[in-house]
Order: structure tokens, then C-alpha cells, then sequence
């Protein structure tokens, strides 16, 4: 990188400003640039500061710092428009929109509820005990299964039907697909 040799006035200005808002780089030939909208401007003090008021960069910057507090809830959908993780809702791209389903009452509601289950889920896990004396058997293949079978057509066509009343409605599907080949 470049360095820029500036005079002893505008350099901690500058310097102070760019703390305030960590979203700028410093790229060759003195310039910055601005991580949420891409642009590139010079480094100097007047320029930075004029930048900081335009309608695109404070949009940005609102944005930004909602989704860095907040980030963990949505999800960028595209077209402009972020999915709640929480009420399962779209919500526009606004800063504006966001705040106030942030502090809306169905988004209260249910982020109190999924902490509520997260904190469940954390009890049962400590208070189920844990069995460390445990055997993995081995599963029986289906090749096995047809070396071993000593029963005729009728009799495993009977022993399907028995087993389909027990078995859920996808497996009575894969029962009827092996019936008919």
C-alpha cells in the first residue's frame, strides 16, 4: 500500500473519524474505499466527512448496525428482502422495517419461546443420565435376509401384509413397489 504523507492537522482528524465508522479499507494510490456500498474516495478529511451524510452510506450504516446486533435472526432472501430465522416472516431491506419487526410483538413472542425451548432442551440433556455401557449390534442386510428365507411367496406376501398395518405410509408404498416386481 501506499502511504500518503499528510499534514500534521488533517491526519488524526481523519484518523478519528475512520474509528468511528470501521467499514472503510485503505487501498493503493491513497484512497479508500467502503465496505458496505463499494465506493472509492480519497483519503482526505473533507471528502470522508462529506461522504459520511450521503442517503447511501447512512442507509447503509443503520443497516449494518442492526444486522450486526441482530444478524443471527435473518437471512439475506434477496431482491432486497431478509427472512426472519424466528417468526419465519420476509421483511423488506430497510433498516426502518427491521427495527420495527425487532421490536414487534410477534418477533418478542416467539424469540421468547425459542429461548424458552432452548433452555428445556438444556435440562433434559443434563438430567437424562448417560449410559456408557452401551453395544452396537450389527445390522442384518437384505442380502442376508434373502440367503436366509426359506418361506414361499404366499407365506412373505402374508407377512407383508401383517407388516404394512404397523408401518407408515412411505413404507407401505416401498411394500406395494416390491409386490408388483
Amino acid at each position: 500500500m501506499v502511504e500518503l504523507i499528510m499534514d500534521g492537522k488533517q491526519e488524526p482528524k481523519i484518523e478519528k473519524l475512520l474509528a468511528q465508522y470501521p467499514v472503510f479499507t485503505r487501498i493503493d494510490q491513497g484512497k479508500l474505499r467502503c465496505n458496505l456500498t463499494n465506493h472509492e474516495l480519497p483519503y482526505k478529511f473533507e471528502t470522508v466527512q462529506n461522504y459520511l451524510t450521503t442517503k447511501k452510506f447512512l442507509w447503509e450504516w443503520e443497516l449494518h448496525k442492526i444486522l450486526e446486533e441482530n444478524g443471527q435472526y435473518f437471512e439475506d432472501i434477496g431482491n432486497n428482502l431478509f427472512g426472519c430465522k424466528i417468526t419465519m416472516k420476509t421483511i423488506s431491506r430497510d433498516p426502518k422495517d427491521l427495527a420495527r419487526h425487532l421490536s414487534g410483538k410477534n418477533f418478542q413472542k416467539a424469540l421468547a419461546k425459542k429461548e424458552q425451548e432452548a433452555k428445556n432442551a438444556e435440562k433434559e440433556v443434563e438430567d437424562e443420565p448417560m449410559d456408557i455401557n452401551f453395544e452396537i449390534k450389527p445390522s442384518v442386510t437384505d442380502e442376508q435376509n434373502s440367503d436366509n428365507s426359506d418361506v414361499s411367496d404366499k407365506e412373505s406376501e402374508g407377512a407383508n401384509s401383517k407388516k404394512r398395518t404397523l408401518t407408515t405410509k412411505s413404507a407401505k408404498k416401498k411394500v406395494k413397489r416390491k409386490r408388483v416386481a
